[in-house]
């Protein structure tokens, strides 16, 4: 009865210490493809480890429309690419966090006093709690990967933004210098009228 008791108790342990260490996958975030749908590009944002050029291959064009605007600053940006980094990285600590820490592997070797053979106890172990924290780690770093990819998706919208209101201003600006250039013609006729009634 003692050795059932003994059995039961070790299932039941080992059990609970399989189901303690058990975590779901990662959740899939494809934040390039969430910050390219967020920006109205027509394909993903691909994340560069090395920096971009700072004179691309081909020049801008003659007009450069609003959306070809966001297109060239949403994919040549800085802040874009360095939040899409912070992504990969909370990506790869979610992974990390669902891996089981690595077993001790003890060798002890005891030699008797009065000769004869030693005796070798071996054990392996396992850090208990780290696999029992294990489901609290992997979901702190499943938020911590949601929240980066939030970011990633904000920076996107903050650089458009930015982009649009450099671009209404820019517009405006030209709006502006048309005005200024027909009053200027308008300064200088009034200019010429004034001359030629001095002369007379």
């Amino acid at each position: 009865m003692d050795n059932r008791y003994l059995a039961g108790a070790a299932i039941v342990s080992v059990a609970a210490f399989a189901l303690a260490g058990c975590v779901g996958p990662p959740p899939r975030i494809n934040v390039e493809n969430d910050a390219a749908g967020a920006a109205r590009l027509q394909s993903e944002i691909v994340f560069s480890e090395v920096g971009h050029q700072i004179d691309e291959g081909s020049g801008p064009p003659d007009v450069l429309t609003i959306d070809d605007a966001i297109r060239r600053s949403v994919l040549g940006s800085p802040q874009v690419q360095s939040s899409i980094a912070r992504v990969r990285q909370a990506q790869a600590t979610s992974r990390q966090a669902r891996l089981l820490p690595n077993p001790v592997l003890s060798i002890a070797v005891r030699f008797p006093e009065h000769g004869g053979k030693p005796t070798v106890d071996a054990g392996l172990t396992a850090d208990l709690i780290a696999v029992l924290s294990r489901p609290g780690q992997s979901r702190a770093a499943d938020n911590r990967l949601r929240a980066a990819a939030a970011d990633a998706v904000t920076t996107v919208l903050d650089v458009m933004s930015e982009v649009q209101e450099r671009y209404v201003a820019v517009q405006t600006n030209e709006a502006l210098l048309v005005v200024l250039h027909d009053r200027a013609g308008i300064v200088e006729r009034l200019l010429g009228i004034s001359r030629s009634r001095l002369e007379l």
